[in-house]
């Protein structure tokens, strides 16, 4: 994905792969954000990013761990403030480390962005755990503890 311009992923699109996005992204109920898809790398959102409720993250996982990453680098990042969004773990092999940071926006303004706003979706959902620490979203294995700074 690259543009200059602002993304609206609606009910059954994709915004994916790698490359960057220069204005805002908005995920609808039922639109995926999959960093990565296609490829290695990373899907970069200059202008910030808005996940509604019922949105969903598509993580691929290989020997290596996250095959992407998403990362909020401008802008505003507006969490799901009355729902939920939904992490989609595609299990290509079982990764070595405990947790892994799938999305990061340390150089935007986050609003309205918490742990709860994010569920992982079955089959996983006993397998992983999805935490805010900071400003990344980290996935991790099963009983990782989590240190929170």
């Amino acid at each position: 994905a690259t543009g200059s311009g602002g993304v609206n992923v609606n009910d059954g699109g994709t915004l994916g792969g790698t490359g960057s996005v220069a204005g805002a992204a908005s995920v609808a109920d039922g639109g995926q954000l999959a960093a990565g898809a296609g490829g290695a790398g990373t899907l970069t959102l200059a202008g910030g990013l808005t996940l509604n409720d019922g949105a969903g993250l598509s993580i691929a996982l290989d020997q290596d761990g996250p095959v992407g990453q998403i990362e909020v680098t401008g802008g505003t990042f507006t969490g799901a403030s009355a729902g939920s969004v939904d992490i989609n773990i595609d299990m290509q092999a079982l990764p070595p480390q405990d947790a892994y940071t799938i999305m990061d926006w340390s150089d935007a303004t986050a609003v309205g962005v918490e742990s709860g706003d994010f569920v992982i979706a079955e089959p996983y959902s006993n397998a992983f755990q999805i935490r805010v620490v900071g400003k990344s979203l980290v996935l991790a294995r099963g009983s990782t503890i989590f240190v929170i700074r």
